[in-house]
């Protein structure tokens, strides 16, 4: 939308600025009104989507793992995480899930779910909190764990979601 500049021979300069800043702000507003409108049906993301996102995430979950890895061997001056196993995989499961969570919170989108325009929304397609992008990663793994049974779900459900996203009540939409 245009932005409608007034053009009166005002002979203070500082109230012409506040005027024309005062219009942009109102236009700002109503195009992000209707944006916001406009998200309100999406339509489920398809399966394919889903895992191509996965796919691409992946990758740059295991650049992140990589650089996670080398922080903790250098707080360990070099040495092997063997002898501490499990702290150091529950280092890596806290780091994954703040990884993930940050993106679903923040944006609702990894960088795979933005290549392929899918979004995380909770169900009433607003931006989803800091515990429920949480509690989503952690049903994520059960659910994909078990041959993918719970992603699978969404070729079932009326709504197209997956039993993670129907536990967390969330969903994933096309952007």
């Amino acid at each position: 939308m245009r932005v409608l500049d007034i053009d009166y021979k005002i002979y203070n300069i500082d109230e012409q600025i506040t005027i024309n800043i005062e219009l942009r702000v109102f236009y700002t507003k109503v195009n992000h009104m209707s944006r916001t409108k406009s998200n309100s049906t999406n339509s489920p993301a398809p399966l394919f989507h889903r895992l191509a996102a996965m796919v691409y995430d992946s990758f740059i979950l295991f650049s992140f793992l990589l650089l996670a890895t080398t922080l903790a061997l250098i707080a360990n001056k070099g040495q092997s995480l063997l002898p501490y196993r499990i702290y150091f995989l529950s280092y890596l499961f806290i780091v994954t899930g703040l990884f993930l969570a940050w993106f679903w919170q923040k944006g609702g989108q990894t960088l795979g779910m933005l290549a392929w325009k899918i979004k995380l929304v909770d169900e009433q397609n607003q931006r989803i909190s800091w515990r429920r992008a949480f509690l989503r990663y952690v049903l994520c793994l059960p659910s994909l764990g078990l041959f993918g049974i719970g992603l699978l779900w969404c070729l079932f459900d009326k709504n197209k979601q997956s039993l993670h996203d129907l536990i967390a009540k969330t969903k994933v939409v096309k952007r």
